[in-house]
């Protein structure tokens, strides 16, 4: 007898099995564990429940439900898809600007890591790769610039790398945009400015444009061993000024020795505009207005870094230890090396943004960029 069956058998006969004398129960009984299989004790267990009564699961009682999930998910989305360990941090800062109801307020506070990672795991993605057009200094750059990759070990802002991303898409021929990345050893603060190739003039401008927007001085800038972000027009940028700049680079095919831009590349450039080959100049003044006002704010502002802190090799492992995870902005504040002048700029920038404008700002400005770019793939009519 299939399990449909002995249910339907066992509804029929549960009713009467319940309004039965002692010897009518036992009759029906006998005749149930005979039709059905069951052992005694589980037949009396079966016929004397209520038809009813719901089904009660096993463990603890479900603590977030499937309108919290959606809710983190929001969030999530709204951050950019950060990590678990970030959004942990990152939850109070944008708290204040959402209008859930208490109780959910409450969860999202104490909510953990693992647990983000848990209820956001069916929602993540995996991405593609890109391709790596750097090309390798020669001549002017062994001979004047040291070799001295940038460390870890500067606990003031003002150390900076730099790198840059083509926006070529799957074919490196013809003129395309560039990103230009800079980013901030101490603090995290990263600066992102689109470029039309990687003209030396060019580049030197972007260059001077982010160094405008920094809340700090350069102290010192590296490189790796592109000649489109270490040429002799960048070295009499930095070197020929009252207060001279020391430009260093890292060795060739050394990827580490720029980590702290190198991350940036994935997060803060193929995270805004992907993969998509940008090839057409008009575009590069939206790609700035997404860098300038939306994305780079909402970077620095709102969403926190970890920094690695100590780092031991236990046999084949290497474990790490990251500090608390702050925002650029709030490590500026905690750094006494920054200007009062400069904090207050930066406490009133603050003051006047909102996570969640920004978010969505930056959502519009990406959806209407892709739909310029899929109209400029349309072929002309004939």
């Amino acid at each position: 007898m299939s399990q449909t069956a002995k249910r339907e058998y066992l509804a029929r006969i549960r009713d009467r099995y319940q309004k039965a004398d002692k010897r009518e129960k036992s009759r029906i009984l006998n005749e149930f564990c005979k039709v059905c299989g069951f052992a005694r004790n589980y037949a009396i267990r079966k016929l004397n429940k209520s038809q009813d009564t719901a089904k009660i699961k096993a463990g603890r009682k479900l603590k977030y439900d499937s309108k919290f999930v959606k809710s983190l998910r929001d969030i999530w989305l709204a951050m950019h898809r950060i990590c678990s360990k970030k959004m942990v941090a990152a939850i109070p800062l944008w708290l204040a600007h959402l209008n859930y109801e208490p109780e959910v307020k409450a969860k999202l506070l104490s909510i953990s890591a693992a647990t983000i990672d848990r209820l956001l795991n069916p929602f993540r993605r995996k991405v593609i790769r890109g391709k790596s057009l750097t090309g390798k200094g020669r001549g002017f750059i062994k001979r004047v610039i040291p070799l001295k990759p940038l460390d870890a070990e500067y606990t003031a802002p003002g150390f900076i790398q730099a790198d840059t991303v083509a926006h070529c898409g799957d074919n490196i021929a013809g003129h395309y945009a560039y990103s230009l990345t800079m980013t901030d050893i101490f603090t995290g603060w990263t600066e992102n400015r689109a470029v039309w190739t990687k003209h030396a003039i060019l580049m030197a401008q972007a260059i001077g444009a982010v160094e405008d927007a920094l809340p700090f001085p350069i102290k010192v800038y590296s490189a790796d061993n592109g000649l489109e972000v270490l040429n002799e027009q960048l070295y009499d940028y930095f070197t020929k000024r009252p207060k001279p700049i020391l430009v260093t680079r890292g060795r060739p095919y050394r990827k580490n020795d720029q980590a702290y831009v190198e991350q940036k590349n994935n997060s803060h450039v193929r995270g805004v505009f992907g993969y998509e080959r940008i090839d057409d100049r008009l575009l590069l003044d939206r790609m700035n207005l997404v860098y300038e006002r939306y994305w780079n704010p909402l970077q620095n502002f709102f969403i926190p870094t970890m920094k690695c802190i100590d780092k031991q090799r236990d046999g084949a492992r290497i474990i790490k230890k990251y500090d608390k995870p702050k925002t650029p902005y709030q490590r500026i504040l905690d750094s006494a090396d920054v200007s009062d002048e400069a904090k207050q700029k930066l406490r009133a920038a603050h003051a006047r943004l909102n996570p969640f404008d920004l978010s969505r700002g930056l959502l519009r400005e990406q959806s209407s960029f892709f739909a310029m770019i899929k109209r400029n793939k349309q072929p002309l009519a004939a």
